[in-house]
């Protein structure tokens, strides 16, 4: 980030992409589990009512696996119902990037409209950009810019947090 002091969305929104990675690609039983998986990866003070709120958002909830046994897993048919007092930021769930391009994750039913926010910014440097319903692909120009691309983005989002 270019910013030395982290806004508390830009944290809230890191803490959303990584309850969202553990839940897909861990099994877990419990929120406890969780939420001590957070803690390793730099949330020290995390409390489970925090986990609890993340996973609400996140639309997770428990399935029963091969085993028999209940784990969290994300909610293929959650989509949060619209609410216009809420900034199309507030459905964002991550930002990432490889060395070819970059990906926004959003809530279902919400990349397209980000999508459309991208296109209006009219940045020379993005080749192009296509949205499915719950993600948004942007292509840069050129493969080397990708990383400042991804910057770019994540500064965009966090100074307009009430997109």
């Amino acid at each position: 980030m270019t910013n030395k002091i982290e806004t508390s969305w830009g944290k809230e929104q890191r803490k959303l992409a990584l309850c969202r990675k553990l839940v897909v690609s861990q099994r877990y039983s419990s929120q406890e589990e969780i939420r001590h998986q957070m803690m390793r990866s730099g949330y020290k003070g995390i409390s489970q009512s925090t986990v609890s709120r993340l996973l609400k958002m996140l639309g997770v909830m428990k399935v029963q696996n091969a085993k028999g046994k209940k784990v969290y897993s994300l909610n293929a048919l959650h989509h949060p119902a619209p609410d216009i007092n809420e900034p199309l930021s507030a459905m964002l769930i991550d930002v990432e990037h490889n060395d070819k391009f970059v990906l926004i994750h959003m809530n279902s039913g919400y990349a397209k409209a980000m999508a459309r926010i991208i296109d209006l910014c009219a940045w020379p440097t993005v080749l192009g950009v296509i949205a499915s319903s719950n993600v948004v692909w942007i292509a840069p120009r050129d493969t080397r810019d990708v990383a400042q691309l991804h910057q770019r983005l994540l500064n965009l989002l966090e100074s307009n947090a009430g997109l």
